[in-house]
């Protein structure tokens, strides 16, 4: 694939994805998204009293779930400069591949243990965890097939939804290799497939059938979760040409209120609540706080609190892997003992520590050799395949 950014792509690249020359901003973003998740499953995910804990013992924090999906705006933003300086479609695959694979296999057998050891609770009745995952499900999850296995860990589900974009977006720049047709082309899909999904979803409490064609929206086209992809995929183009892209980028956002509003409201009577619009309202807030830093402003630097936020940001994937396994494991040995509010502080700042170590052993560690070993298995597939498409892959 011929390499189409400009200068400038590659230095916001370079900040995003190297660890010692990172953008600070962007990780501050991966803080706010990762604490709100953290926050979420800690406070609202299950009740308190499933750990021990009188019940309504601290704020539930509601919307942390949105979280994720500031995660995939992130993720647009940072993979489409990726994409755009690979040398092939192979290489730009691999490099992701190695980025997040090494992680996430550590992970899963690490807490597939720890559930083997100490057992986390089974609670189908708060649709978590229905059945408690075998070695079959763990072999499931290692080949991203967790959403027909069981899940090793919950908050996994979103990985499989961004391989699934880094491989729909590697198709498209198979056909436009140029930055502006294929950021176009991949929001407008993003238009259809999330619009098409919204207008199943709703008609599926009066259709059983619709409810069906919905999950295979989700799970095969990842359309709920592709306009926040290409949030981040037309926010680059903000920075070049503002003009010819603001009106898709803002379309975009309206559609990404109204995917958030309806899956707030999931199982609520009423679609409209102040608790939906208002989780909705937050998500347009986090979009044009993005918007913001796409047209060329950055967070002020406060001592301290930025370092320390941007540390948070850097560990956000490690952390993000651990967190939900490790800290109900700990929530449950703290309580009933301590203050639930403590509780969760305490397992926190033990997961983060948690997430500091298994970085520096699994994150970074084996990339290269993760990358290789993909490139290694890429060339023996493209060996089989005609000339010219092996040569567009590699």
């Amino acid at each position: 694939m011929a390499n189409f950014a400009k200068p400038i792509a590659h230095k916001t690249l370079n900040n995003a994805e190297k660890p010692q020359n990172r953008d600070q901003t962007l990780d501050i973003f991966r803080a706010a998204a990762v604490l709100m998740v953290v926050l979420f499953h800690y406070t609202t995910r299950l009740p308190s009293e499933v750990f021990g804990a009188v019940p309504y013992a601290v704020v539930p924090f509601e919307f942390g779930w949105i979280g994720v999906y500031f995660f995939f705006i992130i993720s647009g933003f940072c993979i489409f400069f990726t994409l755009e300086k690979a040398k092939s479609i192979g290489s730009f695959l691999a490099k992701r591949f190695s980025r997040i694979y090494p992680a996430f296999l550590a992970a899963a057998v690490l807490l597939f243990a720890l559930d083997q050891v100490f057992g986390l609770p089974l609670l189908p009745e708060f649709s978590y965890r229905e059945t408690a995952p075998s070695i079959v499900d763990l072999v499931g999850n290692l080949v991203l097939l967790g959403g027909i296995f069981e899940w090793v860990n919950g908050s996994f589900w979103s990985i499989t939804v961004e391989v699934q974009f880094y491989v729909m977006i590697a198709i498209m720049a198979l056909v436009f290799k140029q930055g502006e047709k294929l950021a176009r082309l991949f929001s407008y899909a993003a238009l259809a497939l999330g619009t098409a999904w919204l207008l199943v979803e709703l008609a599926s409490s009066d259709i059983a059938t619709m409810g069906k064609l919905a999950t295979m929206l989700q799970k095969t086209l990842i359309a709920p979760f592709m306009p926040f992809f290409a949030v981040g995929v037309v926010g680059v183009q903000l920075k070049r040409s503002p003009e010819a892209f603001a009106g898709l980028f803002w379309q975009l956002a309206a559609l990404c209120f109204v995917i958030v509003v309806v899956t707030s409201a999931e199982g609520d009577a009423t679609l409209l609540s102040a608790s939906s619009v208002s989780t909705g309202l937050i998500v347009v807030g986090l979009i044009g706080i993005f918007c913001a830093y796409c047209v060329g402003w950055r967070l002020p630097h406060m001592p301290f609190l930025s370092n320390g936020l941007a540390h948070i940001g850097l560990l956000s994937f490690s952390w993000y892997l651990l967190h939900e396994n490790l800290g109900f494991l700990l929530l449950e040995a703290l309580n009933p003992a301590l203050p639930y509010w403590l509780s969760v502080i305490i397992a926190m700042g033990m997961t983060y520590a948690a997430a500091a170590m298994f970085s520096k052993l699994f994150e970074w560690r084996f990339r290269k050799t993760a990358e290789a070993w993909f490139m290694a298995a890429l060339r023996l597939f493209t060996a089989r395949l005609p000339k010219k498409m092996g040569e567009s892959l590699i």
